[in-house]
């Protein structure tokens, strides 16, 4: 009973928490008068029935992972919590971070955890260590994330930080194609 009650705790957190950030943060974009009470309180209903199926029904799906339990959920949580602690990271300890600096280490740190957790689908090669994911992930969130923070120091409006961004985009594209055409080599 226990153990039931710890896991019908922590699903109906996360079930609250996603209906918070969709009510608060990202439907109000959409819609810029703020409903009604009424209106919210049966949205919010919507939003956690809605979720809580999304989340039984991929619960029920997990049966085809191929895997063994503790390698799924390495690779799967190595692909956000490490780019997640990074931002955190730059935030309290350096002294010049930025947003845009910051999202951008976020992207390669997330583009890394991809290659290193599917390297076997992408190069048909012995798969890497999942034990290593989450730690390559976050040097490489916080190394780039760092050096775009350094870039971006005292630069304020979107015209000059568009450039880079594409510019690092495109950079992320080639480096991407040329892992996959090098592992594809390597058969």
């Amino acid at each position: 009973a226990a153990l039931f009650a710890a896991g019908m705790s922590s699903v109906d957190s996360g079930v609250n928490s996603i209906t918070a950030v969709l009510n608060q943060d990202l439907l109000p974009l959409f819609r810029p008068s703020p409903p009604s009470d009424v209106a919210r309180r049966r949205r919010n209903h919507a939003i956690a029935w809605c979720t809580g199926l999304l989340v039984v029904a991929l619960s029920i799906g997990v049966r085809y992972v191929p895997g063994n339990y503790l390698e799924v959920t390495q690779k799967t949580s190595s692909l956000f919590f490490p780019p997640l602690f990074s931002l955190f990271f730059l935030a309290l300890f350096v002294k010049h971070s930025n947003g845009p600096g910051a999202l951008i280490g976020v992207a390669y740190g997330m583009t890394v955890a991809v290659f290193f957790a599917f390297w076997d689908v992408f190069t048909g090669r012995t798969p890497l260590s999942f034990q290593w994911i989450g730690f390559v992930s976050l040097l490489t969130s916080i190394g780039i994330g760092w050096v775009a923070c350094l870039f971006f120091h005292g630069r304020t409006g979107l015209k000059n930080v568009t450039p880079f961004v594409v510019g690092a985009l495109a950079f992320l594209a080639v480096v991407s194609v040329l892992v996959l055409q090098w592992g594809r080599s390597l058969q």
